[in-house]
């Protein structure tokens, strides 16, 4: 043997270790990291119990934090799995992700050697074999070459893309809406709508009725079948149950949640209820820093199939507390973690945002500059779509001035990555929440509603 040579160490127990405590107290790195991880990077049977039980929990999306590992492993025996002391050390035994992809590629080339190292050992049996058949040795070679393969998923070549597309174009001539979750608002979705894996920022001044906006293409979505959640880190889930049934029932929010209701309301009210018990709709309140609502949106995305998400709204996510990066760095991450999501689930992913408060005399119409720490969240959306209410500046639509600038609303595309900037107009009923296409005209429930004397608010 050649003295010469500096032999490494192909297997490490603490490295192990280290990962695996990484990914049940860090949520975000088994997806961030999926293609990479897998059960031949760990040589220790202990460590290959763990990282099973991992995988399971983190794809059926839940943390695999100590209590769901532990509780997995008891439930689904694994052979040479941890006990629950060494468990409890592999949990505990990091405190920091900070260099978590450097361990990982350090694991990565340890199990690659090891590999070839199993590789040549069986290699050298077969050539010294006078029985063996050299057609085996060169199967192994060939699924050596496979399994080296195997670790650039993620790179195709031209013919595998195009087939992807060719799929695409076949299911559109099928069902040219099949790939679209409509928002029910025409020149919207004749430019093909919301997509799945696209970010798109829905932004507005305060007051200008985002969150309205937001739940009409919420419910319209979900009216045609698309299982659809609200993140509202503003409003009580009651809140957001008024917003929705109001518009259906013909009865304000501010009646459904503040005052005693007529006969004929109540009414109208319960058959509202029974048509949006109907609805594929989800709502949280309670999730309010973006680890949270990332975990949410990947276990309802695996569990219960739901493709759009809308956030109310980016500036109510809190910020962690040991985080020193800037407002506009937090912000620029926080959209590229939304985007990377919604591509790795395949889902639409639609936050709002609010603009930065205008200056004295300055022209209120929004645009991408106005967004607060804009650069970032702009660059991550692939598309930017802006509400806009004349009649709140107390002006009248520039390039619309027949239609009343109170009861209608101008939907502004101003970054379009798909297809292009634009705009349309959209009739707008602030007493039941309501933005509708004013194409449809104005629905049933608005005209046929029993006039009661509205809250002052």
């Amino acid at each position: 043997m050649n003295e010469n040579y500096n032999y490494t160490t192909i297997h490490n127990k603490d490295l192990e270790y280290t990962i695996l405590s990484n990914l049940m107290n860090y949520q975000n790195l088994y997806p961030q990291y999926q293609e990479m991880l897998s059960v031949d990077l760990f040589e220790y049977p202990s460590c290959k119990g763990t990282f099973i039980a991992i995988k399971a929990i983190s794809e059926d999306g839940d943390m695999p934090d100590l209590l769901t590992v532990n509780m997995y492993l008891s439930k689904n025996p694994i052979k040479d799995a941890p006990d629950a002391a060494e468990l409890s050390v592999i949990y505990s035994f990091t405190v920091t992700c900070v260099n978590f992809e450097r361990d990982l590629s350090v694991l990565v080339d340890m199990a690659k050697r090891r590999r070839y190292w199993k590789f040549a050992e069986n290699l050298i049996k077969l050539s010294l074999d006078p029985t063996s058949d050299m057609s085996e040795a060169d199967n192994h070679i060939e699924a050596l070459r496979e399994e080296s393969v195997k670790h650039t998923s993620g790179v195709y070549d031209m013919k595998a893309i195009n087939d992807a597309l060719t799929e695409r174009v076949a299911q559109n001539t099928v069902d040219e809406k099949a790939n679209m979750i409509t928002t029910g608002f025409k020149f919207i979705d004749e430019k093909g709508g919301f997509q799945l894996t696209d970010l798109n920022i829905i932004g507005g001044a305060t007051s200008m009725g985002k969150t309205t906006l937001a739940l009409n293409m919420l419910v319209n979505g979900a009216k045609s079948g698309v299982p659809s959640m609200f993140f509202s880190l503003e409003m009580t889930i009651e809140q957001v149950a008024a917003r929705i049934n109001a518009p259906i029932s013909g009865v304000s929010s501010s009646l459904l949640l503040f005052k005693k209701l007529y006969t004929s309301q109540l009414r109208d009210f319960e058959k509202a209820k029974a048509e949006s018990n109907a609805l594929p709709i989800y709502i949280d309140d309670s999730s309010k820093d973006i680890e949270t609502i990332k975990s949410k949106i990947r276990s309802m995305a695996l569990k219960k199939g739901v493709k759009v998400f809308y956030i109310d709204f980016m500036q109510r996510i809190l910020k962690p507390k040991y985080m020193r990066e800037s407002e506009a760095s937090f912000y620029e991450n926080l959209s590229n973690d939304l985007k990377n999501l919604a591509k790795e689930l395949k889902v639409c992913i639609v936050p709002l945002t609010q603009l930065n408060r205008e200056a004295r005399n300055e022209d209120p119409r929004p645009t991408l500059q106005k967004i607060k720490a804009s650069s970032g969240i702009e660059q991550a959306a692939d598309n930017v779509i802006f509400i806009y209410r004349p009649g709140y500046y107390g002006k009248r639509h520039k390039f619309r001035p027949e239609l009343d600038p109170d009861n209608s609303a101008e939907i502004i595309i101003d970054k379009g990555r798909n297809y292009g900037k634009g705009s349309g107009y959209v009739g707008y009923k602030p007493e039941l929440s309501l933005f509708y296409d004013l194409d449809a005209g104005v629905p049933e429930s608005v005209t046929s509603a029993p006039k009661q004397k509205e809250l002052p608010f």
